[in-house]
C-alpha cells in the first residue's frame, strides 16, 4: 500500500486527493466514501486524466448505484464493486434496481495500493 489519503465528511472538492493519487500512480485505488463523495472522487478522477489499473470498491457508495452508472457513465467506467445487498436474478432483489437502492458506506479513507 502506497498511502491512506483520508478526508473530512462531507469533502466538496477531490483536486487535491487525486493530485496525491495522480502523483503516486498506483496500481489500484480503493474507494470507499458515501455518494456524493465517491461520485465527486471518481468524476474528478476521470477529468484529471487518473487512469490506475484498477478502481475496486468495497462497499463504495456510488459504484454499486445504478443512479451513478446511469447519470455519470464516463466516469463509473472500468470501475469494479463488490456489493453483498442483492442479486438482480432472484425476483426479490430485482425490485431494487426501481427503487434506486445505491451502496452505503463509511466514509473511510480512499487507499491507494
Amino acid at each position: 500500500m502506497l498511502e491512506t489519503i483520508p478526508h473530512p465528511t462531507p469533502t466538496r472538492d477531490f483536486n487535491n486527493v487525486v493530485l496525491k493519487i495522480k502523483a503516486q500512480n498506483p496500481d489500484l485505488v480503493i474507494p470507499a466514501n458515501y455518494y456524493n463523495e465517491y461520485v465527486l472522487l471518481a468524476r474528478t478522477m476521470q477529468q484529471q486524466q487518473v487512469r490506475p489499473k484498477a478502481i475496486y470498491s468495497v462497499l463504495g457508495g456510488a459504484a454499486s448505484s445504478y443512479k451513478f452508472v446511469k447519470e455519470f457513465p464516463e466516469a463509473a467506467q472500468y470501475i469494479m464493486d463488490c456489493n453483498h445487498w442483492f442479486d438482480p436474478r432472484n425476483a426479490e432483489g430485482a425490485g431494487a434496481q426501481e427503487e434506486g437502492r445505491g451502496a452505503r458506506a463509511s466514509s473511510t479513507p480512499t487507499r491507494c495500493s
